[in-house]
């Protein structure tokens, strides 16, 4: 869907209208100055842009969209003399839309390589409600038919087919010469009709195998309409009478019509199944599809910016205004008919006959029966699905009248709002308005009119089946509530108030809703970050569980190794009795039990310390759960606060924007009230102005009717004493002259009836002559023939030649005689004839004297004609400056008579002044004091709200303190706990070192055994000496044991070390919530400085009020003090107005009088001049009477001439026929 785009073109004004004019132009938008109408449109076009800008503004896509397939409209509207033919057609040195849209069209025709194209051209004009074909002047009367294939369309009209720029031109030019054009007061050259201009383009795509495929083509077709309509117009401005009158009648209804029906489209009559008037006038009719259908519409609405035109220029911007509001679906033109599909089957069924012509295979056959075979099975399913879309369609049909009625019951007992969107489907109701167009190739008209009724019908019912498809995919709930829905959009105008006030509840329902949606989503994301916080933390954490078990494990078979280094060393040890290694072994388990104690008194110091921190830890955890919760409260009461705070804010911004804007109102009363005392002041200046000059013209005046009323006296005394005397005089001379030449003219005629006698009689002696040189003619043609039957009687006598020779003399001496006699005969003629001409050449310059004479007699009654208008306009111009005269005084009274309701109307507007600058004081004054009221009340709300405030701060900002002193002493506990457990880890590398080396030491003891087994032979006595020693081993190997349950034991504490540093960890995660808690609380801080501060701009507002509000008091008393002296001024200005009216009544008065006096002398002349008047009808009329019969007597003796003429070359062509 597309809105029809308006744009709007000033036309240029003179320096004296563009003084005056009322309008002004902003952008996009016009509107006159102090007047609340304002008209936006898409564009407006001043009065110095050219016509191609105005082209390429909207009018150049149209133009292009209608080669891709796209129908078109531009049309200019307007008043007469407003520009629309200028915009349309242009002129030589800047063509208009119409030129430059031709040729742009036939640019971009030639960049598209890829299609072929036929251009057609027509042009018609409307006038006086009947089309007439500009391209052929003697089709006249059109009508106008509708059809499914063409749409609407004129029948007879003509179409040229064009294909240059120059040729449409040329064709454009000659419809122009036929076209109905007049002259009226506004204009020269005024368009009397509506002319259409339209080009209908029908493009394909080409192909190389144009014999095969050329004829079953999409083909497009589009219709490019450019319309310039008359204007409408005022027979008052105009001066229309007559045929003119008739004209502008006609052209005022059919605008009127189109007027109607841009209203009606606008308000969505045709959407909502209302009547569109489109058949009231032809020019609606013609342009239907471009108003409210499928087409590409742009309007040029031309104006004209003078004073004068001002009524005109504001309707014509009502037209514009709501055609801004019509909607088209324009969409692409192309036409795929089945007759081409079938045609395409044919030719290749023909095809394939040929080739079995050709070649006899039996393959060719069987494809060729294959193919007549899907034919035959496609024809049979056509049918058979147009017989299941028939029983569909009843079946719909009566689901449809089920819902309906339904529908109907639910609209009856309903009485919540029911909302519906448009129906989608609003193209179904229209009629599928496609014309058959020719193309140019192979598919011709013939092609085209093979498609059947039944295909035609198939194809519909194709469609409708689709569609039914969609429809019975729904539930029949939502398809009944949509046709509830269809049924409250058809009366959603007569929805109750309560309706309207549920529709604004739901709406604000919808509104909570939405911010409750976002709410909740925001929610969800801040949740969703802190859940992959935690699941990240998580994941650390198991990573870290994960090392620390695995160096668990890896110590844990440290340990083991090292038992069983040990045992084994035990097991070896049994077995020698080297007193060196006892005494190693000795040193070594005292060495270990003096580090066993150390460990035990290491742990138990560490234990006593993890004692301490877990306690340390307990308390400090329970402190801060619960200065977390205190932060919790704290926090829930400060949002209670902030918005608290927020809600004042509000409501001080609301109060503030109040305020604001009551200073605003204030302000701009202050303003009308200066602009209105200044425009008192100037009125005042202007009225005193306008006395000065009334009076001075009123002097002025006086001293002229005085001089005129002496001027016409003396006129008078001279036209009563001697122009009269003069006047009857020439009257009595130019009377006298005409008698004297009427009688030379009857003298004259008198002439000239004897000279008619005299020709006549001469005319019939000279037919005399005739009809006997006729009879002696006759007689010479029988002695002729005799001659020549004698001649033939000689021919036939050969016997006798003496004989022979004898009568060819005889022969001879005759035609001798003969001779001679025609030589005589034709003299005569010769002679008769020189007479004859002789006489006609003396008739001649008789008719030439007489017509001359004629001539002179003419001139002579022009010019007493022309004299008897000269006093006629004598006598006028006196009466015209007696009316004048009248006039004048007339004007000068109702002058006179317009200054004293002036002023009558500046007492009252200085009352309603005064009234009106009371009640707004009184009005300003209360409003003061409530809000200086209101102010102050919300100034202790806000001080008191304030030291709240600062009290919450200042226990916050102590609790922070205790905070962030606890944090300290935790954060050096930690640091402590680190310092040990650093210790701890260095005494567990030691044990570490210790073990590695035992494990060397055990190393050697193997070594020794080896040795000890070599020498053991030599060595048994003593062995047996060193048995006691035995003893003291196995005692040391009591001691390992216990060695080694104190190492398990350290273990266990060192895993009891780990979980309390992960501990620690925790901690040091709880004192980064406490940074964030610190952030917070900065943030807080922050937000409550920005709160103070804006406190303190409000603050300054009220004061920044407050002196404003002393500004316009002090306003106001300068306005009271102007008001009283502008009181003081009116009361002198009307004394002074009441003594003018006292001496201009004495005045006229005495003008009255003279005017009685030279009106008496006046009726005198005109009684004189009436019977001067009717002395010269009286001579006007027989001179008249006698320049008639002469006249007569003229033409009849012309005519007399002429058939003297006549016989005369009759006579002289039949003596050439003798001769």
């Amino acid at each position: 869907m597309e809105r029809i785009q308006v744009a709007v073109r000033a036309r240029p004004l003179s320096e004296e209208d563009a003084k005056t004019s009322p309008w002004r132009i902003s952008a996009n938008s016009i509107f006159i100055s102090n007047h609340s109408s304002k008209f936006d449109f898409d564009r407006i076009f001043g009065e110095d842009c050219k016509t191609i800008e105005v082209y390429q503004a909207r009018t150049k896509e149209i133009v292009a969209a209608a080669v891709c397939g796209f129908n078109g409209t531009v049309f200019a509207y307007g008043q007469t003399n407003s520009g629309k033919t200028y915009t349309m057609r242009g002129s030589a040195t800047e063509p208009g839309v119409i030129p430059l849209s031709v040729r742009d069209l036939f640019k971009t025709i030639q960049q598209d390589v890829d299609r072929e194209f036929l251009l057609r051209m027509s042009y018609m004009e409307i006038y006086n409600e009947e089309i007439n074909d500009l391209l052929a002047p003697e089709h006249r009367k059109l009508q106008i038919h509708e059809s499914l294939e063409r749409g609407i369309y004129v029948a007879g009209l003509r179409e040229e087919i064009v294909a240059s720029p120059e040729q449409v031109l040329d064709l454009m030019e000659f419809g122009e010469s036929h076209r109905h054009i007049g002259e009226t007061n506004m204009n020269l050259y005024s368009s009397r009709s509506h002319t259409i201009f339209r080009m209908i383009i029908e493009s394909r795509n080409k192909s190389e195998d144009e014999d095969m495929v050329s004829s079953c083509d999409a083909v497009r077709v589009s219709v490019l309409n450019l319309v310039d309509l008359a204007g409408s117009e005022r027979a008052a401005k105009t001066g229309a009478e007559g045929v003119r009158l008739k004209e502008g009648s006609h052209i005022n209804k059919s605008l009127m019509t189109l007027g109607t029906v841009i209203k009606k489209l606008s308000e969505g009559a045709e959407s909502q199944g209302g009547h569109v008037p489109y058949r009231d006038s032809k020019l609606t009719r013609i342009l239907q599809p471009a108003l409210g259908g499928n087409s590409n519409t742009a309007i040029i609405c031309n104006i004209t910016l003078a004073q004068v035109h001002a009524d005109e220029t504001k309707s014509s911007l009502q037209f514009a205004s709501r055609a801004l509001r019509v909607t088209n679906c324009a969409r692409v033109n192309e036409i795929l008919t089945d007759a081409a599909l079938l045609k395409r089957q044919k030719k290749e069924i023909e095809e394939l006959r040929a080739k079995l012509q050709g070649s006899h295979s039996e393959h060719l056959e069987e494809e060729i029966l294959n193919l007549r075979n899907t034919l035959l099975q496609t024809e049979l399913e056509r049918e058979r699905i147009a017989l299941e879309l028939e029983e569909e369609k009843k079946a719909q049909a009566e689901w449809e009248k089920r819902v309906q009625e339904q529908a109907k019951k639910i609209e009856n007992l309903s009485t919540m709002v029911l909302y519906s969107t448009r129906d989608e489907n609003r193209d179904r109701s229209k009629k599928d308005k496609r014309r058959d167009t020719w193309c140019p190739g192979n598919l011709s008209r013939e092609v085209l009119e093979e498609r059947t009724v039944n295909e035609i019908q198939i194809d519909c019912l194709i469609r409708k089946l689709v569609e039914a498809d969609l429809l019975w995919g729904e539930n029949s709930n939502n398809y009944s509530m949509h046709h509830v829905n269809q049924c409250t959009i058809n009366g959603d105008k007569n929805v109750s108030l309560r309706e309207s006030e549920a529709i604004l509840v739901i709406k604000r329902l919808q509104e909570q809703i939405k911010m409750l949606e976002m709410e909740k989503s925001s929610s969800q994301h801040n949740l969703d970050s802190i859940v992959e916080l935690a699941t990240e933390q998580h994941i650390c954490a198991r990573e870290k569980f994960k090392e620390l078990y695995e160096e668990l494990q890896f110590e844990r078979e440290e340990a083991r190794m090292a038992r069983e280094q040990l045992n084994s060393n035990i097991s070896e040890s049994t077995g020698d009795g080297n007193s060196d290694f006892s005494a190693k072994l000795s040193l070594e388990i005292q060495e270990l039990l003096l580090e066993v104690q150390n460990l035990k008194e290491v742990d138990k110091s560490v234990l006593s310390l993890v004692e301490e921190d877990s306690k340390s830890f307990s308390a400090l955890f329970d402190a801060f759960l619960d200065f977390r919760n205190q932060i919790n409260q704290s926090s829930v009461q400060q949002n209670a606060i902030i918005s608290s705070h927020e809600k004042l804010t509000c409501h001080m911004r609301t109060r503030v924007s109040e305020l604001e804007d009551e200073k605003l109102l204030l302000y701009n009363q202050t303003v009308d009230i200066q602009k209105q005392l200044q425009n008192q002041e100037l009125d005042a200046q202007n009225a005193e102005l306008s006395l000065k000059e009334l009076l001075e013209q009123q002097d002025l005046e006086k001293e002229h009717f005085l001089f005129q009323i002496q001027a016409l006296e003396k006129e008078l005394s001279s036209l009563s004493s001697s122009s009269l005397a003069k006047d009857k005089e020439n009257l009595r001379k130019d009377l006298e002259k005409t008698k004297a030449k009427l009688k030379e003219t009857e003298f004259k005629l008198k002439n000239a009836v004897q000279e008619k006698t005299k020709l006549e009689g001469e005319k019939a002696s000279a037919e005399r002559e005739i009809k006997r040189l006729l009879g002696q003619n006759s007689l010479l043609e029988r002695d002729i023939s005799k001659r020549d039957s004698f001649a033939g009687r000689r021919r036939d006598s050969v016997i006798d030649p003496k004989r022979a020779k004898g009568s060819s003399v005889f022969f001879e001496q005759t035609m001798q005689e003969g001779n001679k006699k025609l030589e005589v005969l034709a003299f005569e003629y010769e002679t008769a004839i020189a007479s004859l001409e002789e006489e006609l050449a003396t008739a001649y310059r008789e008719k030439e004297e007489a017509i001359l004479r004629n001539e002179c007699m003419a001139s002579e009654l022009e010019a007493l004609s022309e004299q008897f208008k000269i006093s006629n306009k004598d006598l006028n111009v006196s009466k015209e400056e007696v009316s004048a005269l009248r006039q004048y005084v007339e004007d000068y009274k109702s002058n006179q008579q317009k200054m004293e309701s002036s002023i009558r109307k500046l007492v009252e507007e200085k009352e309603e002044l005064a009234m009106q600058l009371s009640d707004s004081l009184l009005e300003m004054e209360e409003e003061r004091a409530i809000w200086s009221t209101k102010e102050r009340v919300s100034i202790k709300a806000i001080e008191e709200q304030g030291k709240l405030y600062d009290v919450e701060i200042m226990k916050l900002s102590r609790g922070m303190t205790e905070v962030r002193n606890e944090l300290e002493s935790c954060q050096e506990e930690c640091r402590v706990l680190r310092e040990r457990l650093t210790s701890s880890e260095k005494n567990a590398v030691r044990e570490k070192q210790c073990s590695m080396e035992k494990s060397l030491g055990m190393d050697e003891l193997k070594f020794g055994k080896k040795v000890d087994n070599v020498e053991s032979e030599q060595s048994q006595e003593m062995l047996k000496s060193n048995s006691d020693m035995l003893s003291l081993d196995h005692n040391a190997y009591g001691d390992l044991q216990m060695l080694k349950r104190e190492l398990s034991f350290l273990y266990k504490e060192r895993e009891d070390l780990l979980i309390q540093i992960r501990e620690l960890d925790t901690r040091s995660e709880l004192s980064n919530d406490l940074q964030n808690l610190r952030d917070q609380l900065l943030l807080m801080t922050k937000e409550r400085d920005k709160l103070m501060s804006e406190i303190e701009e409000q603050r300054r507002e009220v004061i920044e009020m407050e002196f404003r509000k002393k500004h316009c008091n002090d306003t106001l008393s300068e306005a009271k003090a102007q008001v009283e002296e502008l009181n003081r001024r009116i009361s002198s200005m009307e004394v002074k107005m009441h003594k003018d009216e006292v001496d201009n009544g004495k005045e006229k008065a005495k003008l009255r009088m003279r005017l009685r006096g030279t009106q008496a002398k006046l009726d005198a002349f005109r009684s004189r001049y009436r019977e001067a008047m009717e002395e010269s009808d009286l001579m006007n009329k027989r001179y008249e009477e006698a320049a008639g019969k002469l006249k007569d007597r003229l033409a009849s003796k012309g005519i007399e001439v002429l058939n003297l003429k006549k016989q005369l070359a009759t006579a002289m062509g039949q003596g050439m026929e003798i001769r």
